[in-house]
């Protein structure tokens, strides 16, 4: 019940904000899904595992971190051969 409270609360101010305009001041939503998400005792505002089974989410995770490392390794290596260019 407070989390959907919380929820309301939060799309309510990101709908205000977004309607005044992000140029014409500080960016709150941020802030207050921090704070909803320290008051989601009952963890509804986050959803991490969806997947039938844990070795479905392990299979998943395990090729997000693979293909983050990869991306990192490339630009890495690909500033450094531009460094090598110089």
């Amino acid at each position: 019940m407070l989390a959907s409270l919380l929820r309301i609360i939060l799309l309510t101010a990101t709908l205000k904000i977004l309607e005044r305009g992000l140029d014409k001041g500080p960016i709150i939503p941020c802030f207050l899904l921090g704070v909803a998400s320290v008051l989601d005792l009952g963890s509804t505002i986050h959803i991490y595992n969806e997947d039938k089974s844990a070795e479905i989410a392990d299979y998943k995770a395990l090729e997000s971190d693979w293909e983050v490392t990869g991306a990192d390794l490339y630009q890495a290596l690909t500033l450094y051969g531009e460094g090598l260019r110089k």
